[in-house]
This record gives structure tokens, sequence and C-alpha cells, in this order.
């Protein structure tokens, strides 16, 4: 008695989904299946692939297409979107994505994305468009037209941050950007100004609302455009009577305003502090600032949104204003 070709096809892939569940704890739901060309490789038209760690669920894929290599220990998938469980976390928490391939290699637990990558968990949404993802980790290091966005619960200021690579930790809520990094933090009121930044490296924190920059600092905000070595954002003091800027080495302040003779001022220190609630910027560490015609230099100087008075806070500050002398031809 001949067998059909249809039902052989059904003997081949009930055969490779009770391999791969019982074998190597996968399992796979499959629409069609194409006898190898080779013994190692075995292709799927697949729907559904489900990957098992320490007999729970920990990664979920649908994808239009799937080649099974080295014994069932590699996977080649074609536009395949799903979801990573954490095990680890109280709640297993899911890490979603979706991309155009997805190579998976099931002893290292590394899956490796190619092309408009997007991964996402709460906060973090993180888009690229080369990565690879540790299963065990919670961690993806990818490059290429990196965006990542995040919106804060606790004060509901929306953060975007672009770079030439991120490694992103899902676990801890945190990003580090390296090359030419690019942010933005938006805050929920229309009033409220919102902060450019840029630097060559940054480190965010989102639960904490903390931004590290590092090299080539620029940060523009309000009234203020200011320039330094290294910054550092604190987002929860927004509002509050302690410093949301922090800026060291060779700081530069430039501050424009009507209220302002000539319309801005230029500041030069060591050290730099804002404290955005009263609208300050407060100067340490050799200050001076430039205002007009006019050089002030003291030990402590404060300025202030939308006033053109200059503040030396310490008493005992030598206060020193020079003409500023005409250019010679």
């Amino acid at each position: 008695m001949q067998i059909s070709y249809h039902y052989r096809i059904l003997i081949l892939a009930s055969v490779v989904i009770v391999s791969c569940f019982f074998v190597i704890g996968f399992k796979i739901k499959v629409s069609s299946y194409t006898p190898p060309a080779f013994l190692d490789i075995q292709r799927v038209e697949v729907l559904q692939f489900y990957g098992l760690q320490d007999n729970k669920p920990s990664i979920y894929i649908d994808a239009y297409y799937l080649e099974i290599k080295k014994n069932f220990s590699v996977f080649d998938f074609i536009n395949p979107n799903g979801y990573f469980i954490d095990n680890k976390s109280p709640h297993e928490e899911k890490t979603f994505y979706n991309s155009q391939r997805l190579h998976y290699q099931k002893d290292s637990s590394l899956a490796e994305f190619k092309g408009n990558i997007s991964l996402k968990r709460e906060p973090l949404t993180v888009d690229c468009q080369q990565g690879t993802y540790g299963t065990n980790t919670e961690e993806f290091a990818c490059k290429g037209n990196v965006k990542v966005f995040a919106q804060r619960v606790q004060t509901r200021d929306e953060i975007t941050l672009y770079s030439d690579e991120v490694k992103a930790f899902f676990q801890q809520h945190y990003s580090l950007h390296k090359g030419n990094a690019v942010g933005m933090i938006k805050r929920p009121l229309i009033h409220e100004p919102p902060t450019d930044f840029s630097s060559d490296t940054v480190a965010f924190y989102f639960d904490q609302g903390q931004a590290n920059l590092e090299g080539n600092v620029h940060v523009t905000h309000g009234e203020y455009d200011v320039k330094s070595r290294k910054g550092e954002i604190l987002i929860e003091n927004y509002n509050k009577k302690l410093k949301y800027f922090t800026f060291d080495d060779d700081v530069i302040v430039e501050q424009k305003s009507r209220k302002i003779p000539g319309g801005k001022r230029i500041a030069y220190a060591e050290k730099v502090e804002s404290v955005r609630s009263e609208g300050t910027v407060i100067l340490t560490g050799a200050p001076r600032v430039i205002q007009g015609r006019d050089i002030v230099k003291g030990n402590r100087i404060t300025l202030r949104e939308g006033a053109s008075l200059i503040e030396v806070d310490d008493a005992a500050s030598n206060i020193i204003y020079e003409p500023k002398r005409p250019k010679q031809n």
C-alpha cells in the first residue's frame, strides 16, 4: 500500500513537533513542512513557536517562516513577533518584540535580531536595526537608528533618546547610550518648557528619573543654554526646591531674555546647579558673568530667569565690575 504525499507530509510534521517538544523543550505548531535538502536543516512554515526553560514558558514566537539547524539548537525566523517571559520577575513580566529576522541560539540563550526591530517592556520601548537580546539577563544591546522612548508614571514626563548604540537593561529600567546621544524630556503641561540635551554618552535611570551625561554635554531649557564636560538631570526635582541640573568642568551658560540688557549674558564656572522651581542658576568655582559691557566676578553668583539682576550670595565675595574693553581695529 502506497502512502499519499499529503499523508507523508503530515507524518513528517508530527515527527518535528514531537521531537521538538520532548527532546529539547520546544513546541512548534506547523502549517506546512518541507523535507530537508541537507540533513542538518529543517524548513518549516510556522504559526506558533514555544520555548521552555526549567519547565516554564520562556519564549513565544509567531513567524512566517522557520529554519531549524544544527540538531535543533539554532533557529532562524522570518518576520517574527512575540514575547520573552521573565520568570525571575515576581509577575513574570513580558518583553514584546517584532523584527524582520530572528536568529535564536538555544544553548547560549541569545536572540539576534535584524531589521526594523522593536522591543517593549514597560516603561521602555527600544527601536533599532540590529541587536542581541539575552534571555537570561534581560539585556538588549543594539545599534543603527536607535530610539528609546519611555513615560514616567510618577511625573508623567516623556523621555525620548536617540544614539548610535544602546544597551537596555529591562529588569533595572535603565539604558546606556553611546555615540551622538541626543534626547528630549517633555513635561506633561503645555506651559512647561521641554529639556533638550546631547552628549557623547548618556546613562538614563528611568525609575529614579536621573540622566547622567558625559562628554560634550549640551543642555537647553527655557532661557538657559548650557555646555560642559559632565552633567546630571534630576527629573524628580522639577517642582521641588532641589537641584534639577548639575554641570561640572568648564561650564558655559548662555541666558537669553528680553529683560537682560542686550538680550543675553554669558557665564563661566567650574560648577553650575539649577533649582528649576525657583528659576535660579548658581555658579561656583571661579565664576564670572559677562553682561553687556560689564564683567562680574565673585565666589558664588546666582542668575534668575526673567531678571537682569546678578546676585552674589556670599557677603565675603570679591565683586569686580570690569568694563568690557572695546575691540581695537
